[in-house]
């Protein structure tokens, strides 16, 4: 993190817009040699690798992050089935974006992901 040195507020370093382009051709080809749909690939991702917050049954004294974000059902119909905050890729950190590509890379891998662009990058 980064401090600001006027105010002293901890500031943390944006994602760069090129791990980002990255990411998202990794999900796509995850999501191709998986045949998952591409938002669920998506999501399943961020779900193993990314920032998200457990969304618990009773939301009487629950509040959502303060970060930006969305509601996901994982899931669905399976004993695993969970309800998550999940962190927008948009206000990720360049730690928090890292983590999700290099992850989402070694996924590709194991599925077999044809990552030949990368190769050629």
């Amino acid at each position: 993190m980064i401090k600001c040195p006027n105010c002293g507020f901890y500031i943390n370093p944006r994602r760069e817009q090129e791990q980002s382009n990255l990411l998202h051709k990794l999900i796509r080809a995850y999501s191709v040699a998986t045949g998952y749909d591409y938002d669920w690939a998506k999501c399943e991702l961020k779900y193993k690798y990314g920032t998200w917050e457990p969304v618990p049954m009773d939301l009487t004294n629950w509040k959502p992050p303060s970060y930006q974000g969305e509601f996901f059902e994982m899931y669905q119909g399976t004993p695993h089935h969970v309800i998550v905050y999940m962190k927008s890729e948009s206000v990720y950190t360049k730690d928090e974006e890292s983590h999700l590509v290099d992850m989402t890379l070694a996924r590709c891998r194991e599925v077999g992901a044809d990552l030949e662009w990368l190769e050629e990058s």
